[in-house]
């Protein structure tokens, strides 16, 4: 949002300047990416299931690629940035869908509602 929309023309351009940068507008999701991986490797170590296993590669993809995209940060480009969150983006949307479609386990059924309180 802060390089297409709040400041399209702003670029930092020097080390100090993109620092700052990362440290302030990327750090928010840094927080968030680290958080994801980190959850999604302790259900993995809790659980030994197949859909942990999805969904930390995918928290794994998507940390990976943060980091790429910081790295290119850091040598003071944007070639590549746009494909780096993308690829950041389908890890993320890999853990979602994981972690939807291991909600219940093969076979359940929904419990039936509520019979009504007596009165």
């Amino acid at each position: 949002m802060w390089h297409g929309l709040l400041s399209p023309s702003v670029e930092p351009t020097t080390f100090a300047e993109i620092i700052l940068h990362l440290g302030t507008v990327h750090l928010p999701l840094y927080i968030g990416v680290l958080s994801v991986l980190i959850t999604t490797g302790w259900a993995l170590l809790e659980e030994r299931r197949s859909r942990c296993a999805i969904a930390f590669a995918g928290a794994l993809l998507s940390a990976a690629a943060e980091a790429w995209h910081a790295s290119i940060h850091l040598r003071l480009s944007t070639r590549g940035g746009p494909i780096a969150e993308g690829v950041a983006m389908i890890g993320f949307v890999v853990v979602v869908i994981a972690v939807w479609v291991g909600e219940r386990p093969p076979g359940a059924r929904s419990l039936p509602p509520n019979p009504p309180a007596p009165t």
